[in-house]
């Protein structure tokens, strides 16, 4: 009897121990984006310019891109391409038109990709990109020796965000 007493004591003790245990229910919340800006062509390489008062020996390229009346014009380029698109060749020869006011300057061609892809197919992608700007350039008058190519692939995005807007600007090439 002694037996049975103890064995429905352990019983209701873990039935007790297996109720307090009870996981409760996971309250979903939804969180709505803000509406994506309107996309544009292209996007403004942002520049620091800084007024001295002390002679600086070299001048960069950032000082040569800020000082002139236009600035280097970052090329979009559409989901999973590097060809270049008549809007894009179209800022490119405004892009162009500053090479030959600059001759001598060394540009870094930076590739980017959107978050889609494996990283090294992007790093791949953000170098074809590159190499298409840079001969665009070349065919039309300005030096091989002028440019630098890196591809930054998926690393580096404009904008942060998982929807077409943020992608769209994230495609693209940047003159450094």
């Amino acid at each position: 009897m002694f037996r049975l007493l103890c064995i429905a004591s352990v019983l209701l003790l873990l039935l007790g121990m297996g109720a307090g245990c009870a996981k409760k229910p996971m309250v979903e919340t939804e969180v709505t984006p803000p509406p994506p800006p309107p996309v544009a062509e292209t996007i403004s390489i942002p520049v620091k310019t800084e007024t001295k008062s002390e002679p600086v020996a070299p001048i960069s390229v950032e000082e040569i891109i800020s000082s002139d009346s236009m600035s280097l014009a970052a090329v979009l380029f559409e989901y999973d391409s590097y060809d270049l698109t008549e809007s894009a060749q179209q800022f490119l020869q405004k892009n162009l038109a500053w090479f030959m006011k600059n001759p001598g300057v060394k540009i870094a061609l930076e590739g980017h990709c959107d978050e889609r892809g494996s990283d090294e197919y992007n790093l791949a992608l953000g170098e074809r990109r590159a190499l298409a700007i840079k001969n665009y350039l070349v065919q039309n008058g300005v030096a091989s020796e002028h440019f630098s190519i890196i591809s930054y692939g998926e690393e580096k995005p404009v904008r942060v965000g998982h929807d077409e807007a943020a992608w769209q600007l994230n495609r693209r090439v940047e003159f450094k």
